[in-house]
C-alpha cells in the first residue's frame, strides 16, 4: 500500500509538471518510465507535496478573496482529472498526456488571473523601470528619423509612450511563442506511426509499449535489425 500511495503521489506532481513544463512528452508512461517510491524519506516525496501545497494555497487564496475566475479555473484543472490520479478508485492508467486536454483550460485560465490581475503592480513597476525607457528611447529616435516627414507630426501628437501593465506582453508573447512551437513539433511525433513511436522512445528509452508497437511496425517495414533491437529491449 504504501509503495502505491507514494507513487501515484508522484504521478500527481508529473501531471501538473508536464502543465508548466511540456518539453518531454511520451505516448505511454509506465513503471519503467517513472520508477516506483518505495521509501518515505525518498527526496522525490518533495515534489507532489509542493504540488498538493501550491494547489491548496491557490485554493483558499480565491475563496478567501472570492476570486471567481481564480476558482472556475481550479475547477477546469481539477474536476476532470481527479478521477484519473487514481485517487477515488483505482485505474489502468497510470499517467497519459490525453487527460491533460480539458485540465490545461483551467491551467491557461489560472495563469492568465495570476499574470494580469495578481501581478498587475510588479508589471507596472517593471515598466516604469526598465521597458519604459526603452521605449521612449524608440520612440524619441523614430522622431528623429522622421522629422523631416508627414507622419512626424502624428508621432508627435501621441504624447508620452507608456506601458503600464501592458509590459506583461514582454513576458507572455515569447512564452505564448515556445508553446506554439512546442505545440507544431508535438502534432509532428502524431504525423505517423514511426515518429509517434520514436519520439516516445527517445522520452522513456525503455517504454514497454513503445519498444513493442516498434517492432512490430519495423517488420511490417522490413527493417528487421531494428525489430530485433526494440523486441529485445521489450523483453
Amino acid at each position: 500500500f504504501k509503495v502505491r500511495a507514494l507513487s501515484y503521489a508522484q504521478m500527481h506532481f508529473w501531471y501538473f509538471w508536464k502543465l508548466v513544463y511540456p518539453r518531454y512528452l511520451c505516448f505511454d508512461y509506465g513503471h519503467a518510465c517513472i520508477p516506483l517510491v518505495h521509501d518515505l524519506i525518498d527526496w522525490r516525496n518533495i515534489l507532489p507535496l509542493i504540488t498538493y501545497t501550491t494547489l491548496a494555497m491557490l485554493i483558499a487564496f480565491a475563496v478567501k478573496h472570492a476570486r471567481i475566475s481564480l476558482l472556475l479555473g481550479m475547477a477546469l484543472l481539477l474536476v476532470p482529472l481527479v478521477p484519473a490520479l487514481n485517487v477515488v478508485f483505482p485505474v489502468g492508467t497510470l499517467l497519459a498526456e490525453r487527460l491533460l486536454f480539458v485540465p490545461s483550460i483551467g491551467y491557461c485560465f489560472i495563469v492568465a488571473e495570476l499574470l494580469l490581475v495578481d501581478l498587475a503592480d510588479h508589471w507596472k513597476s517593471l515598466s516604469t523601470t526598465l521597458f519604459d525607457p526603452v521605449v521612449h528611447a524608440i520612440h524619441n529616435k523614430a522622431l528623429h528619423w522622421m522629422s523631416r516627414s508627414k507622419d512626424a507630426g502624428k508621432i508627435r501628437s501621441g504624447g508620452d509612450v507608456k506601458l503600464g501593465y501592458k509590459s506583461v506582453y514582454f513576458f507572455v508573447v515569447p512564452l505564448l511563442s515556445l508553446w506554439t512551437v512546442r505545440v507544431w513539433t508535438r502534432n509532428e511525433d502524431w504525423a505517423s506511426e514511426t515518429k509517434l513511436y520514436a519520439s516516445a522512445l527517445k522520452v522513456c528509452p525503455q517504454s514497454l509499449k513503445a519498444l513493442t508497437n516498434h517492432a512490430l511496425l519495423s517488420i511490417q517495414q522490413k527493417q528487421l535489425d531494428e525489430a530485433v533491437a526494440s523486441a529485445r529491449g521489450a523483453l
